[in-house]
């Protein structure tokens, strides 16, 4: 048996398997946020609704601004 450990860089510790499944449950939702807005700033207000503890605005903001 062959056992694995992921270990995905963050900017300040090694990540854990529930960490990169966090980042996806989270790219996932900003997918469908996505889908469902109609400008750059309908997208930042509802990802900003729906995580407001989020500290990276500025990384959301170049979100916006690649989908829009």
């Amino acid at each position: 048996m062959i056992l694995m450990e992921l270990c995905l860089s963050s900017h300040y510790t090694p990540e854990t398997p529930e960490d990169a499944e966090t980042k996806i449950a989270y790219l996932e939702n900003l997918k469908a946020v996505a889908e469902k807005s109609s400008s750059a700033e309908e997208f930042t207000a509802a990802m900003k609704s729906e995580y407001p503890s989020y500290s990276g605005e500025n990384y959301l903001e170049m979100t916006a601004k690649m989908f829009f």
